[in-house]
């Protein structure tokens, strides 16, 4: 149980990253008058990644496509594995304007790319995984853990 404190403690530095990042893009988003891709990407703030800490064994690791036990650090920088051929079947246009992103990028093959995880389509991007234990209502759920101690989670199914 002594780790529900260093995961609060880590949520709560989280949540903190977050708010500024979000606020941020979305005020460089909202302010830009060009809609293309490398607009939202050049508006992006990767203040999580600055503010946040790597997992130390992350370099060792790399590309870190394996999973493995991760002890220390928020996030482990990671590239997706890009699906082929992709195509876009629906998105928000409600949301892609919120973000400054044009309809013409949300059908563009680039912005399509993207969003499917091949990040040579967005030079300057940085993607990364999270390795948080799960903890629900202050009890650890181990069991379901391919380690059987909760470092096993943020495996790099989801990647941000």
């Amino acid at each position: 149980l002594s780790f529900i404190p260093f995961v609060d403690g880590c949520m709560k530095q989280v949540k903190r990253a977050i708010r500024t990042s979000t606020s941020a893009m979305a005020s460089k988003a909202s302010a830009a008058t060009e809609t293309s891709l490398r607009a939202f990407i050049n508006s992006a703030d990767h203040s999580l990644i600055r503010q946040l800490t790597k997992d130390p064994e992350s370099d060792k690791h790399a590309p870190n496509k394996i999973s493995r036990q991760v002890r220390s650090g928020h996030f482990i920088p990671v590239l997706p594995t890009a699906l082929r051929n992709p195509k876009l079947v629906i998105h928000s246009a409600a949301m892609a304007a919120e973000l400054g992103i044009s309809e013409e990028t949300c059908a563009s093959e680039d912005f399509v790319r993207y969003l499917s995880g091949d990040m040579r389509a967005a030079p300057g991007m940085q993607s990364w995984c999270t390795p948080y234990a799960l903890s629900i209502m202050g009890r650890p759920y181990t069991h379901n853990c391919p380690f059987k101690n909760g470092n096993g989670y943020g495996d790099g199914r989801i990647i941000s």
